[in-house]
């Protein structure tokens, strides 16, 4: 008895039955996943262009607060008696408006907010220059004098003899030495109530910085 092995050579019709029947199937399959790949790819850069459209928009306005915040962090603008709180409130609420349409946890409600606070500093700050206005006037007119004295009798004011007019200027940089607390404390209150709007914008830079990122992920 002979034993040996079946021969095993492939069907030649199975195969391209078998190519025949599922090829096309797995073609389409193999389509179908290459244009989802593609979509995902597409959707991701999409995603991608968006966000850094976002950050561009964003950091644009973030940088004119953040311009505007150090335009009012000197506090030698506000012991200027042409200081106008209203002027800056229109540069600031056009600001404002910007941000909340590009930032979430910026919301219109604080252009009223900030409208009321800055409506409040205001009231102050006149007051405030009401009560320096004579102080600086009398200390001005002091300086004034001092002044109008050296100029007239230089002489007499270098010279070491006791004169007059040398007791005179004395007398009046005493006056000046004695009123110049005064001013100084008024001053410091001014600084003091338009820390109040330098505060409220600081705050709501912090809030912008929050959400300055770009979620940007490679694809």
């Amino acid at each position: 008895m002979n034993f040996g092995f079946p021969n095993c050579q492939p069907d030649v019709w199975n195969f391209w039955f078998i190519l025949k029947t599922f090829g096309p199937s797995c073609i389409a399959g193999s389509i179908a996943l290459m244009a989802l790949f593609v979509a995902l790819t597409q959707r991701k850069i999409a995603a991608n262009k968006y966000n850094l459209d976002l950050f561009d928009k964003r950091y644009e306005i973030y940088e004119k607060l953040n311009s505007f915040y150090d335009s009012q962090i000197n506090h030698s603008v506000v012991l200027n008696y042409n200081f106008s709180y209203h002027s800056i409130s229109k540069e600031l609420k056009y600001i404002l408006l910007r941000s909340s349409f590009l930032f979430e946890n910026i919301s219109k409600r604080k252009l009223p907010e900030l409208d009321q606070l800055i409506g409040k500093i205001d009231k102050e700050f006149k007051s405030l220059l009401e009560e320096k206005l004579p102080v600086e006037r009398y200390i001005n007119e002091r300086k004034h004098a001092v002044a109008t004295i050296k100029q007239n009798y230089p002489a007499e004011i270098a010279s070491d003899a006791y004169s007059a007019k040398k007791n005179e200027v004395g007398n009046h940089e005493f006056q000046i030495r004695k009123k110049m607390p005064e001013l100084e404390n008024v001053e410091n209150k001014i600084k003091e109530n338009h820390e109040k709007l330098t505060s409220a914008l600081y705050r709501i830079i912090i809030n912008m910085e929050n959400e300055l990122s770009v979620p940007h992920k490679p694809y």
